[in-house]
């Protein structure tokens, strides 16, 4: 392979549209931001964060404090939010120092504004099919006419399988 094959591949890499395959990939689009307490507690799992000025919501996954305590009100830190509304056309989420309310009492400032995460697999649209509207990886191409939705498969564990883990 020449310098050249490897320029024209990976030219070709970033032209292609990425996808994610609707049964190993699911699609997590997340939100990060930085805060500083403003009054209240701390943002807790599963509490929804409203921005007052965007209106802008999500649901926190995960709070990191870096600095601070709640009773000093100088706390400090990241949240992420999934499941977010209101992110616009530059991936951003909520206004600048936009301050948000919780659904349990929080109430936090951001510090600039939230940006969009996405956490999944993609492949090149090159290597995906078409089914029924619905995109599959060549792997799980084969199955895609029988194949059930991911979220309808019912997952069981026993007592057996929890020891192993």
């Amino acid at each position: 392979m020449t310098l050249e094959d490897i320029r024209t591949s990976y030219y070709k890499l970033l032209r292609d549209r990425w996808r994610p395959c609707h049964l190993c990939c699911g699609t997590g689009i997340f939100v990060d931001a930085q805060f500083n307490l403003g009054a209240g507690a701390e943002p807790a799992v599963g509490e929804v964060l409203t921005g007052v000025t965007s209106g802008a919501t999500g649901i926190v996954s995960h709070c990191l404090v870096t600095s601070g305590t709640v009773a000093g009100a100088d706390l400090a830190g990241y949240v992420y939010l999934s499941s977010p509304t209101g992110i616009d056309s530059e991936y951003h989420w909520g206004t600048d120092d936009e301050v948000l309310t919780g659904s349990i009492g929080t109430v936090i400032h951001l510090v600039g504004h939230g940006e969009r995460k996405v956490n999944t697999i993609l492949y090149p649209e090159r290597d995906m099919v078409k089914v029924d509207e619905i995109w599959y990886c060549r792997w799980h191409e084969p199955f895609a006419h029988d194949a059930p939705d991911r979220d309808e498969i019912p997952f069981e564990m026993d007592d057996e399988d929890m020891r192993r883990t």
